[in-house]
């Protein structure tokens, strides 16, 4: 099950120990170490904290905005490698993210109710998610779809606090609504196709994935979903195999979509090019995916053995 980081929201896969984008600690278990010296991994934390809490801060945004523009100007480019890769990706998604929010947001959205009271909450809620605390920060959202039902991002927001409590039905539908004000953000698709993946409707799943890849031909996590629903899901084996060429072809570094694309080799009965893809998995594998590297090298020794 795909883990958001409460410190920054980035959806991160159910193995990671620390959010790929923020570093923020996921787990209790000593995280790997970096790749790149600490005290330059510090720094990029410290910016990263810094300008979403700066963000989250009414009337912070431009500021938070700039502040993480310094982030993403502190790593390489080109990058020097993988991990550089993902953040300069990840980071530079995450802005731009941002800033359609941004662009989209409704003038009136400061007065959908009582001003006092609309800061408030919107601080609270920040403060709430800030330290991981979502049971706390639902309420806050809650209220501020009563204030204004019209609010897009609060309606996000919600369905990603009940997303995160693994209340799916109710996520579901209160991203169904941000869809419904907002039909061209890619990430209120995505949010839905999550949800359905969870709740093992593969059908409804794909066609949400579909309208996220209609607005973001070029997002690897969409196609990364699309292809796990394929496989896990639909067993269209071949097409999710396309699906994780697709994400390669995007971010070469995905190590997930590389293991995926040897699984849905393997089941599609196509015995070659699942070994060869498992050998490049097993060469690039970082040490968080220790349990994946092995059973991929069980499997590669059944495959030699039957060939």
């Amino acid at each position: 099950m795909p883990v958001k980081c409460p410190n920054c929201g980035y959806g991160n896969e159910d193995a990671a120990l620390s959010c790929n984008l923020c570093q923020h600690v996921l787990r209790r278990e000593k995280p790997a170490a970096p790749a790149v010296p600490a005290a330059a991994a510090d720094e990029f934390k410290a910016l990263i904290d810094k300008g979403l809490k700066t963000y989250l801060t009414p009337g912070g945004q431009a500021e938070g905005l700039a502040i993480l523009e310094k982030a993403r100007a502190a790593i390489p480019d080109p990058p020097r490698d993988e991990r550089d890769r993902e953040r300069l990706a990840r980071l530079s998604a995450l802005l731009a993210g941002f800033r359609q929010k941004a662009a989209a947001a409704p003038a009136a959205a400061q007065a959908a109710g009582p001003a006092a009271e609309v800061r408030q909450l919107r601080q609270r809620a920040g403060e709430a998610a800030q330290r991981g605390d979502l049971a706390a920060a639902l309420p806050c959202f809650e209220r501020l779809v009563q204030m204004d039902p019209k609010d897009a991002e609060s309606w996000g927001n919600k369905g990603a606090c009940l997303h995160q409590l693994q209340r799916f039905e109710e996520a579901l539908a209160a991203y169904q609504k941000a869809a419904e004000l907002r039909p061209r953000d890619a990430s209120a698709w995505l949010d839905q196709a999550l949800c359905h993946q969870e709740l093992k409707r593969g059908e409804e799943a794909l066609a949400c994935c579909d309208k996220a890849l209609a607005l973001t031909p070029m997002a690897p996590p969409v196609w990364y979903t699309k292809g796990s629903i394929l496989l896990e899901l639909l067993g269209r084996h071949e097409e999710a195999a396309s699906c994780f060429d697709e994400v390669l072809g995007l971010n070469p570094g995905f190590h997930w979509a590389l293991y995926k694309k040897a699984l849905a080799l393997d089941k599609a009965g196509q015995a070659a090019p699942a070994l060869a893809a498992f050998g490049r998995f097993l060469h690039a594998a970082p040490p968080e995916m220790a349990a994946q590297a092995e059973a991929a090298r069980s499997r590669v020794e059944e495959l030699r053995q039957a060939g």
